[in-house]
């Protein structure tokens, strides 16, 4: 992969291979959380992917993608750690000899979702803005039904910091905005956020930076993201009752390990042994053999230093399954799993890793993921750093976790 910064605070990454018929470009914008347009971010996914002045109305948008071979466009508004973000991400088939020009047509229509999205004197358009509002308050409401989101959701905002911050916004804070807020948020996120512009195809490197560089002329950048730790000062426990049928429980974790840690390898298989895969302790001894849960598993929050563990339980089992979670923890802490255990762990993520070597989404996202964090590792040599962990790596990785975070949405009754 070739990268080089373009502008201050904009990167061109350009990944020349013909080893995929997928050509994929993505342009993402990133800056520090700020929790006072987290909700215009939000709202702009919808807004930005809907219409551009070339193309008035969503149907002419879509036929120009169909045109392309049927190409695709996203827009995401998922945050990282302290920072909040934007993706526009286009993809489509390369046919040889037919669509060779398929990358810099595609970047062509991100450059209109950007620097050209559909505005009357300076604004959305309200009809417009009001159609995108709708279906984005209909998106967080189905979501926020959900008691799983709704317990991690209280996990986070007892957490704190900028893992408060992130959860989505409420249906009312996205009633409350302006097309003309949102308009504001818009051009400072394209004027000061950072941008990586990301491209996936068999082009010339030199093509590549050509078009890159004449679609998208960004001004130099003043925003600064950092993906940095936040440490709560305490241990909380947080609960409500829902008319719902099952109990919930988020338990958040805290191991300051982040992806460019050393240990971060061992930290996963760690995860994995504990919680991460089917095979897992919590699956194996909560689960199957307590017979305490419906459903349990946990993951790594990499851009927080946190792990979670979220499990669906009957409220008479609430604290017996706290316990038992909090057992497991220090099975892995003591090292006392299994030779077994830690095989199927590593060999578990050697493939899955090796899985992600044929997957363009997943070497553009660990791409970026590295040119934001120093120290982070490509999947290759995570691969090899799995190859090498033993089971005095998983103990130590485990070592400093610290349970900050008990959620429980509980059933009625």
């Amino acid at each position: 992969m070739i990268s080089e910064e373009i502008a201050r605070g904009v990167y061109l990454h350009i990944h020349e291979t013909n080893k995929f018929k997928t050509q994929v470009l993505s342009i993402t914008f990133l800056w520090p959380m700020n929790p006072s347009i987290r909700a215009e971010s939000f709202l702009l996914s919808y807004l930005l992917s809907d219409t551009t002045e070339h193309f008035p109305k969503k149907q002419d948008l879509l036929s120009h993608l169909d045109h392309l071979y049927g190409a695709s466009l996203n827009v995401s508004g998922v945050p990282r750690g302290a920072c909040d973000r934007l993706k526009f991400k286009l993809a489509g088939v390369h046919v040889n000899g037919l669509n060779d020009d398929l990358v810099e047509q595609l970047a062509g229509v991100g450059a209109e979702c950007i620097f050209h999205p559909r505005l009357e004197n300076g604004v959305f358009p309200e009809a417009m803005f009001r159609e995108c509002q709708e279906q984005a308050i209909v998106s967080v409401r189905m979501i926020k039904v959900d008691p799983q989101t709704l317990c991690a959701e209280a996990a986070a905002r007892a957490y704190g910091g900028s893992m408060a911050n992130r959860v989505l916004p409420s249906p009312r804070q996205l009633a409350a905005l302006t097309p003309e807020r949102c308009a504001t948020a818009w051009k400072w996120i394209r004027n000061h956020a950072r941008v990586d512009i990301q491209v996936l195809s068999d082009l010339p490197t030199a093509e590549v930076r050509r078009f890159c560089t004449a679609l998208f002329p960004f001004r130099d950048r003043t925003a600064d993201p950092k993906l940095r730790c936040y440490v709560p000062g305490k241990e909380e426990r947080v609960e409500s009752v829902r008319n719902i049928s099952q109990s919930h429980i988020v338990m958040l974790f805290e191991s300051g390990i982040l992806m460019g840690n050393p240990e971060y390898p061992a930290y996963v298989l760690a995860n994995g042994i504990f919680g991460g895969l089917p095979s897992s302790l919590l699956f194996q001894n909560v689960r199957e053999k307590q017979g305490l849960c419906y459903s349990i598993e946990s993951g790594l929050l990499r851009y927080d230093g946190v792990m979670r563990v979220s499990t669906a339980v009957d409220a008479p089992h609430i604290e017996e399954a706290i316990e038992s979670i909090l057992t497991q923890v220090e099975v892995v802490k003591k090292g006392e799993f299994s030779e077994e255990d830690l095989s199927i762990a590593r060999h578990m993520y050697i493939n899955t890793h090796r899985t992600m070597l044929d997957d363009p989404d997943a070497i553009l996202s660990e791409q970026y993921l590295r040119a934001l964090v120093s120290g982070a590792l490509d999947i290759t040599s995570m691969i090899g750093q799995f190859s090498r962990m033993d089971r005095e790596s998983v103990i130590r990785a485990f070592a400093p976790l610290k349970l900050k975070i008990v959620s429980i949405v509980r059933q009625k009754g």
